[in-house]
């Protein structure tokens, strides 16, 4: 039995929805139970067995105390009620500070002997642990009753590094991409014109405001360049926190996309909904050539991303920020690394002139990224799971 703790179920963006199924895929055969907040209006099917029984977000920040009392209450119960104690387990995909604590208050209270996993996805949560709550966290790591595991190389190697904790680099969880599908068949060369995929919802740290400078800079590249090419960006509506924002952004991007010079020349925008299905944002990627990636790298340096995890699974060559989190899956000869936003324009067209030989390359990344899959399942079942790395 594996219970999961995950607060964000009635979201219909981000990754907390799709970490679920992807735990259950890969948990064949394993029982789960769901917790999460107890206002939480759940957008999983009825099938699940879900429990809204943990403290809101609200509480955790205005009620501190009293919300990790409430959770550590709550664990201790269903702890104590399990017909299958020896097996139990508690995994945490997106742990916060909070979800440190209330499994370090537990295994202080000598409550249980459980073996609680937790995914880090940045170090920010640590980092607001303080110097004896971290203290405590490395001796229950060391013990082995904490797993600390993470979705990129750096991020674990940064938690060894800095705060001398243990993590382990192998619990990468799939998104929309489905690892069991098969890998796509490549056609020959797809010819002068290609489809730039900006995906993912886009904020400014994923480098939205990067866009219309990147833009600019390929209208002027491709007027300079004498063979037939053409582009089109297909991206999801912007988050703006403001109307005005929206407005500013929308100018500069029309003004960057308009090509007064060669109007023949001009790259087209397509413009999907904020929010997509996971059908058709899948669609999506499958049907655009390559992605850009253009992530801010103070918020992206050892962090993971869902685009990048279902590009390389969609066998997508990609354009992205140098030294951003995931590199790992980006070194086969599938990808182009920008030192910075005038460098990305350039790595577009260093692509599109040599395109078959990156796409030939996502078949290596797609292979790694299955193995790093396969780990997780690993993590999950001990090894009982379908092995991803041969489908």
């Amino acid at each position: 039995m594996i219970t999961i703790i995950e607060k964000h179920l009635d979201k219909i963006g981000g990754h907390w929805l799709s970490q679920i199924k992807a735990v259950e895929s890969l948990a064949k055969d394993e029982n789960l139970i769901i917790l999460t907040a107890c206002n939480s209006n759940v957008l999983l099917p009825p099938a699940y067995n879900i429990k809204r029984v943990l403290s809101t977000r609200r509480e955790q920040k205005k009620k501190k105390l009293k919300a990790l009392q409430h959770d550590v209450s709550v664990l201790k119960n269903i702890i104590r009620q399990s017909n299958d104690s020896k097996n139990f387990r508690i995994l945490v995909p997106t742990a916060e500070k909070h979800e440190l604590l209330v499994c370090m208050d537990l295994l202080a209270q000598n409550s249980t002997k459980i073996v609680f996993t937790l995914r880090v996805l940045t170090c920010q949560c640590v980092n607001k642990l303080t110097k004896s709550e971290r203290a405590s966290l490395q001796s229950y790591v060391e013990a082995g009753l904490i797993s600390i595991v993470t979705e990129t190389e750096a991020l674990s190697e940064l938690l060894r590094s800095k705060y001398r904790i243990n993590a382990q680099n192998k619990f990468l969880l799939p998104c929309s991409v489905d690892p069991k599908d098969k890998a796509p068949h490549h056609e020959a060369s797809i010819g002068s014109h290609f489809k730039i995929g900006y995906l993912g919802g886009g904020r400014k740290e994923q480098g939205l405001d990067k866009l219309p400078q990147i833009f600019a800079d390929l209208t002027n590249l491709l007027n300079n360049f004498d063979k037939e090419l053409s582009f089109e960006l297909v991206m999801q509506t912007p988050k703006h926190k403001t109307r005005l924002r929206k407005v500013i952004h929308d100018y500069k991007m029309r003004r960057s996309l308009r090509n007064t010079v060669k109007p023949q020349k001009k790259i087209n925008l397509t413009l999907l909904p904020e929010e997509l299905s996971t059908e058709k944002f899948v669609s999506t990627i499958h049907s655009v050539d390559f992605l850009l990636i253009p992530y801010n790298l103070k918020a992206y340096q050892a962090r993971g991303s869902g685009i990048i995890i279902d590009g390389v699974l969609a066998a997508k060559p990609i354009v992205y920020t140098n030294g951003i989190g995931m590199e790992e899956f980006l070194i086969f000869g599938n990808a182009e690394a920008a030192t910075d936003s005038a460098d990305f324009a350039l790595k577009i067209m260093a692509m599109v002139q040599n395109f078959d030989a990156y796409r030939a390359k996502t078949l290596l990344a797609r292979d790694a990224i299955l193995a790093q899959i396969q780990k997780s399942a690993d993590t999950l079942v001990e090894g009982r799971s379908p092995n991803y790395g041969d489908m």
